[in-house]
């Protein structure tokens, strides 16, 4: 099963200590992918680019 972007979101912003948030707010998009050692910034692109989202680190502390 394809994990939901949110899931994917919930993932990536425990790994990295940094809230995500998705400024599209697309709930029904799914990603299955791996990323080896890139900076988070690399990751947020590519999936960024793969499904045509706006995900982002939240600047606001």
């Amino acid at each position: 099963m394809i994990p939901p972007l949110e899931k994917v979101i919930g993932d990536l912003s425990e790994y990295y200590q940094v809230k995500i948030i998705d400024k599209a707010n697309n709930p029904n998009l799914k990603l299955t992918a791996m990323f080896n050692d890139l900076p988070l910034e690399d990751v947020l692109m590519a999936i960024n680019q793969t499904l045509d989202t706006r995900l982002a680190p939240d600047t606001h502390k």
